[in-house]
């Protein structure tokens, strides 16, 4: 109910984001953040940050999701991509920004292994009367 409560006693929204003095609340996040968990109890505590942190990411872990994630791509594809890299295919995590470089052998592998189980899974299927 309190919930229900606070957010039909705010102003518009846009008021959060105006500068102090026009007309608005300001406060930005933080202001409208507080304004919805009013009386709630679960306003944010100390060394709360609106801003996320990511990594460091763990190292083996995240060069084993890197080939999985390429071995998607397909053997053809990854052929293709070595063949225009030099051999090395090369990987960038988007949370914490550790880039990874892959021989050649190592992704091709992976994605044999995965084209491998599709055709595993395929094959059983139609024994089985799937399509």
């Amino acid at each position: 109910m309190a919930l229900e409560r606070n957010i039909s006693s705010l102003p518009a929204v846009s008021s959060f984001f105006l500068p102090e003095g026009d007309f608005g609340d300001s406060g930005g996040v933080a202001g409208l953040t507080a304004a919805l968990l009013a009386g709630i109890g679960a306003a944010p505590g100390p060394g709360f940050s609106l801003s996320p942190r990511y990594g460091p990411c763990e190292k083996e872990g995240l060069r084993q999701r890197m080939v999985r994630a390429a071995a998607l791509l397909g053997e053809a594809e990854v052929t293709a991509a070595l063949e225009a890299n030099g051999g090395v295919m090369e990987m960038r995590c988007e949370f914490c920004q550790e880039a990874v470089a892959f021989e050649g052998e190592e992704v091709l592998e992976a994605a044999r292994r995965a084209q491998g189980g599709k055709k595993a899974s395929r094959a059983e299927g139609e024994e089985r009367g799937e399509q």
